[in-house]
Parts: structure tokens; C-alpha cells; sequence
């Protein structure tokens, strides 16, 4: 191809060559980094969501049926607890109306000693004083004076003839009357009075006629012969 040209036409042309070569180079230099490749928005809105961010599980509603809904609202409330009047605010039990399970709270006190209590309560009354519980068999001085600071006792509502009677009315305090105290009411005798007085013991005093008629063998008509003659102080 170069065999007729003579030795400065070939340097002319290697010249033009090189000059070619030498722009190229400086064209190539100049020219900006190249920028990674945009990412097309259309193509991301193509994408299945669910590859992108996974979805939070949604929670299941649970949509209560009539029947469970009209059951709700006719469950009644939870009864509230029975105050027991035996124990005070301080802690002390009250020796008059103590029930069998009161007792048994005390130190040293089992289900024997408790029911010497009751039995004596019941069969002379009331106890006047704390101090009184020394009449009870098993219980000398030094168990009375270990007990004293646990017990209480109502002085003024101890049972007399006339506190047990309520004084001009009349009344019999069934919360503290005797066994043949209670048999004075009409249609009351000594087994049903005994069952009254044994019951008290057991359960705690009567609040109302309601709970008088919770004693088996007392009921309306009994209770509407002795309207007006039972107190529940």
C-alpha cells in the first residue's frame, strides 16, 4: 500500500496519525464519569408490592354473635363480699360475735378451744369482759392475757333482762339473747331457740328478718307472729 510513496509523503502521513491519536486521547479525557443507570419509577410501580415491603398481617376482628352479646348483659355482677361485723377496723374480733372460723384465727386457738367458747357463750351469755373468757375451761390467765390484745368486747350491748328486752318496747335483741330469752317469742321453743342461737354462732349475727329466715324451721309465718317484737341491734 506504501510502496510508492516516497519518504516524506510516509512522514506526512504517520504525522496526520499521530495528530488523530493525540485528540482521540484528549477527547476521551475530558468527557464526564459515567452515571449509573437511572431506575425508571414506571418500572418500580410494575413491581408486585409484596416484593418491595412484605405487608403486616392484619389483626382478626372478632365480631361477637347476638347470643354471646345478650349473654354478657345479662350476667349479673359479682355479689359483693359479707362485711364481717366480728372484726373491727383494727383487727380485734369481737368476743360476743365471733363465729367459730373468727376464733380459729387467734394463736393457740384450734377447733376445740373455739367451740369451748361458743358452747359457754351460748349456754351462760354474752361475755361482760374480755377478761371473762376466763370462765371458759382451758383458758387461765395466762392464755386470757396472751388473747386480750386480740379481743373486744361491746360492754354496753351486753345482754341483760332489760338490754336483751330493749328496755319499755319490748323487743327481744335476737343478736344477743339467750336460748330461753328466744323462747319467749311466739312459736319459738327451746329446740328451735337452741337452733337460732346455734345458728348466730356459726354464721354471725342476723342483720335483717331475711337473714332470721335462713334458720331451718323459720319462716313467714312465724315471722309474722313476732312482727314488731325482734330487734337486729
Amino acid at each position: 500500500m506504501f510502496r510508492g510513496l516516497g519518504r516524506n509523503e510516509l512522514r506526512f502521513i504517520l504525522g496526520i496519525f499521530l495528530c488523530i491519536t493525540l485528540v482521540f486521547f484528549v477527547v476521551e479525557a475530558r468527557r464526564p464519569a459515567t452515571l449509573p443507570p437511572r431506575i425508571n419509577p414506571n418500572h418500580i410501580e410494575r413491581i408486585p408490592a409484596g416484593r418491595l415491603v412484605a405487608a403486616p398481617t392484619p389483626l382478626p376482628v372478632v365480631v361477637p354473635t347476638p347470643q354471646a352479646a345478650l349473654e354478657s348483659a345479662s350476667t349479673p355482677p359479682p355479689p359483693s363480699p359479707t362485711p364481717n361485723w366480728a372484726i373491727r377496723l383494727d383487727g380485734r374480733i369481737d368476743l360476743n360475735r365471733a363465729t367459730k372460723a373468727d376464733l380459729l384465727q387467734l394463736p393457740g386457738v384450734g377447733e376445740t378451744r373455739a367451740e369451748a367458747i361458743l358452747a359457754d357463750r351460748d349456754r351462760l351469755g354474752p361475755f361482760p369482759t374480755v377478761a371473762s373468757l376466763d370462765r371458759v375451761d382451758g383458758f387461765g390467765e395466762k392464755t386470757v392475757s396472751r388473747l386480750a390484745p386480740l379481743l373486744w368486747v361491746d360492754e354496753g350491748a351486753i345482754a341483760t333482762p332489760e338490754t336483751v328486752q330493749d328496755g319499755a318496747r319490748g323487743l327481744i335483741r335476737i343478736n344477743i339473747a339467750r336460748v330461753e330469752e328466744v323462747e319467749t317469742l311466739e312459736g319459738i321453743g327451746a329446740v328451735l331457740a337452741e337452733r337460732i342461737v346455734d345458728f348466730r354462732s356459726s354464721h354471725g349475727p342476723f342483720r335483717s328478718a331475711s337473714d332470721l329466715m335462713k334458720v331451718p324451721g323459720i319462716g313467714p309465718t312465724l315471722m309474722r307472729k313476732n312482727e314488731g317484737r325482734i330487734s337486729y341491734e
